[in-house]
């Protein structure tokens, strides 16, 4: 019966967590338009923030109470679970990239990368430095080259507005801690690693809204949006969210996530360069490729883990 309740709350939670991120971005962009922040400033904030909102509030929490590798699992397995959402994308539609895309990809490769060396002994505070720092960077250069715009009119509605950002803000908080401690329990009534229950099962309810957002793109003929999304939401994930984690608390990393998970996550970054590279285009059949390969990294934890 304890194990059927952690079940529910986990899903609860998952529930609660995208709702709520969906409610805080929305009044967060009505927020600082009414305040006349820039709409540069917005996008290269809340853009960011709105699909890895699940994701930042999980792994913040799994590190406040000591699940490091729910924090870490989370992150790595989401930028994996990402991957495999652009493979599905471009199964329905073969999606078009050009070289700004292109060095996204290397991007993500390069913080990939960073990750996985900073982690071989764990991420402690200074390390999480490096990677915020990275980010920062990041969005720098991004600003420079034109950065992202967010189109839509959001009107403003002041203490109604207020009030969706109060309530947003506490269902992200709520939803994740139902999801982390949930998942805990799961993870040792099972006798499985923290690590694994956050990289599948947590990194898939997570990446609810890139899945949404990529497909919906996908299916309209906006191939530009569906991996622009699933490649920035991977350099927000790997770099911020880690960092800001190791911050809270330094963060542990286990045998699953040292020996399968980082490398898978390189080798989906790897892979994905080297699809979007080739003739400018994510086809059909390298769609299939990533979907493959995540159902691999999926058999691989629940077999060896």
């Amino acid at each position: 019966m304890l194990i059927v309740t952690s079940f529910v709350l986990l899903f609860t939670g998952l529930f609660t967590l995208v709702v709520a991120a969906d409610v805080f971005v929305e009044s967060s962009a009505a927020v600082a338009r009414r305040f006349n922040i820039s709409e540069m400033v917005i996008g290269l904030t809340l853009v960011a923030f709105g699909t890895s909102a699940p994701e930042l509030a999980t792994s913040l929490y799994a590190a406040a109470v000591g699940s490091s590798g729910i924090a870490v699992g989370t992150v790595v397995g989401s930028n994996i679970t990402n991957v495999a959402i652009l493979g599905i994308c471009a199964a329905i539609v073969p999606l078009a990239t050009d070289e700004n895309v292109v060095r996204d990809g290397l991007v993500v490769l390069s913080i990939s990368l960073l990750l996985a060396v900073l982690a071989f002994q764990g991420i402690s505070r200074w390390e999480g430095c490096v990677l915020i720092v990275a980010f920062v960077s990041y969005m720098a250069a991004l600003r420079m080259r034109g950065g992202v715009t967010m189109q839509d009119e959001i009107r403003f509605s002041g203490v109604l507005e207020f009030l969706k950002l109060c309530l947003g803000g506490f269902g992200i908080f709520l939803g994740a801690k139902l999801m982390v401690d949930s998942a805990v329990s799961i993870a040792a009534f099972f006798n499985i690693l923290e690590s694994v229950i956050g990289s599948t099962l947590i990194a898939f309810g997570t990446s609810a809204p890139e899945l949404a957002v990529s497909v919906n793109a996908a299916v309209k003929r906006h191939g530009g949006i569906s991996v622009g999304n699933i490649l920035g939401s991977n350099i927000f994930n790997a770099a911020l969210i880690v960092g800001l984690s190791s911050l809270v608390r330094p963060l542990g990393i286990d045998d699953a996530l040292f020996f399968w998970n980082i490398p898978m996550m390189l080798f989906t970054a790897a892979l994905l360069l080297i699809f979007i590279r080739t003739k400018h285009e994510l086809s059909r059949l390298e769609g299939i490729v990533l979907i493959a390969t995540y159902v691999v990294f999926l058999c691989v934890n629940y077999m060896l883990f």
